[in-house]
């Protein structure tokens, strides 16, 4: 595969500017991501860190769960395939929150 390919040639703490819609393949070679929307920042961390923007749509606090719910809508289709997997969750409130973001998205609910 070409990114593990390039992985090789990367210095550690190396800072490379990657364009990409493609998360899953970002994932085999960055740390950190800076999500941008019309210019505008959405996200920014490193993956875990916005791996945990969808747990924190059953969070406790209230505000926390309408900021998570209001940044993963901001990612828009980026974030269907967390989206999906978030359907999956034992907490009712993180899959209704999930349904809702597929839903203004226009993706099927059902399983694939």
């Amino acid at each position: 595969m070409k990114s593990l390919t390039l992985t090789r040639w990367i210095l550690p703490r190396a800072v490379i500017i990657i364009s990409s819609h493609l998360l899953h393949l970002l994932e085999e070679v960055c740390s950190n991501v800076l999500i941008l929307k019309n210019g505008r920042k959405i996200l920014d961390g490193t993956l875990e860190e916005i791996r945990l923007k969808f747990s924190e749509l059953g969070d406790a606090s209230y505000a926390k769960r309408e900021q998570a719910e209001k940044r993963l809508k901001d990612l828009g289709r980026l974030a269907i395939p967390n989206l999906k997997e978030a359907l999956k969750n034992k907490d009712t409130e993180v899959v209704m929150r999930a349904e809702r973001l597929l839903l203004i998205q226009k993706e099927p609910l059902g399983a694939e």
